[in-house]
């Protein structure tokens, strides 16, 4: 078995620098930008700060004993995001870092930018467990803004990432951690812009 898996990176962890921190998946590297069809990005995984996070829902929800299945509202047709190959013991600390809520699944991801022909990945996510799910959860600002700048370093879909901008968010009432990560999107902006990413969306 390879010392190596592919990772498929929709929220935050799409950036580079988050990815790549120690405590991550520091010899995390970038194969390919992809997609998950059949499921909507959502900010409805509860953090352990009360905010929302993303998660992958499923389009069609899964028939209850109550009924048959019901549609999920109308969204995005899929998710867009960044598939990485990491180390399998990076991914153990990773599994640390996500915490409670979230847990790890296999998925196929469509490799995008293959016009004629359909190339699928076997990769791992995290989605988040029914029980951490809250419908009424919010992004703080600073979060949803990591999520766009991930969006825009691998230069995802235009109207996907517009619609991430878009997201509903709330302040974060703790001012450190508000100014701090605010200083670190500060920086990747400079960065985006240096490499060419337009600032604006």
């Amino acid at each position: 078995m390879s010392d190596r898996i592919f990772y498929f990176a929709y929220g935050s962890n799409m950036l580079s620098w988050r990815l790549r921190h120690p405590r991550r998946c520091e010899s995390a590297r970038k194969v390919a930008v992809g997609r998950l069809d059949g499921f909507a990005l959502r900010f409805h995984k509860l953090g352990s700060d009360g905010s929302g996070k993303c998660d992958v829902a499923a389009m069609m929800e899964e028939p209850t004993a109550d009924g048959p299945a019901v549609a999920l509202p109308p969204a995005e047709p899929c998710v867009h995001g960044v598939v990485y190959e990491v180390g399998r013991e990076e991914l153990l600390q990773l599994d640390a870092v996500e915490g409670h809520g979230y847990e790890r699944r296999e998925v196929a991801v469509r490799i995008e930018g293959e016009a004629r022909t359909e190339v699928f990945l076997p990769a791992v996510l995290y989605a988040a467990r029914a029980s951490a799910i809250d419908s009424g959860a919010r992004p703080y600002t600073w979060y949803r803004d990591l999520v766009v700048a991930g969006a825009r370093e691998h230069a995802l879909d235009g109207a996907y990432s517009r619609r991430l901008s878009i997201e509903r968010a709330i302040i974060d009432p703790d001012s450190e951690r508000d100014a701090r990560e605010r200083r670190a999107i500060d920086a990747i902006e400079q960065w985006l812009v240096a490499a060419g990413r337009v600032a604006g969306l």
